[in-house]
């Protein structure tokens, strides 16, 4: 069974070295952290994309447990159903795999936008998807 949880080893230099992501060692923004906002990017794209080769973020002992069902939440939604969801190691892939595009899509503003810029297209991005949930709560 899974105890970590990994994003490709080719994107730790994007997290190391994001501007948006702002990795600290003094925890800050931690590893953790980090993951939950590619992850939601990700998802938010749709796009998941699976891991070619590893690299530990964080252990599965410092998730809380509204962290742990987050990343239920979103293989359940998957799969559709929590009956297609064979176990733990299941659940920890479908949220890297998200997490992997949601930090290449993030590589991709950074690149294309000045700082000034591409924190703002962040921004706008983030309220966006804020709206839609709170649509769909007020629904």
């Amino acid at each position: 069974m899974a105890d970590r949880l990994y994003v490709d080893k080719s994107t730790m230099e994007i997290y190391n070295n994001s501007k948006i992501m702002g990795y600290t060692t003094d925890n800050k923004i931690g590893r953790k952290e980090q993951f939950f906002v590619a992850l939601g990017l990700g998802y938010m794209l749709g796009q998941p994309s699976k891991l070619e080769t590893k690299e530990l973020m964080f252990l599965e002992k410092d998730l809380t447990e509204k962290e742990s069902a987050l990343l239920w939440a979103v293989a359940i939604k998957e799969k559709k159903s929590i009956q297609y969801i064979k176990d733990k190691d299941e659940v920890y892939e479908i949220a890297q795999a998200y997490a992997n595009s949601g930090i290449h899509y993030l590589s991709n503003i950074e690149k294309t936008c000045s700082f000034d810029n591409y924190l703002k297209k962040f921004e706008k991005l983030a309220l966006k998807e804020l709206d839609k949930i709170k649509e769909q709560t007020e629904d």
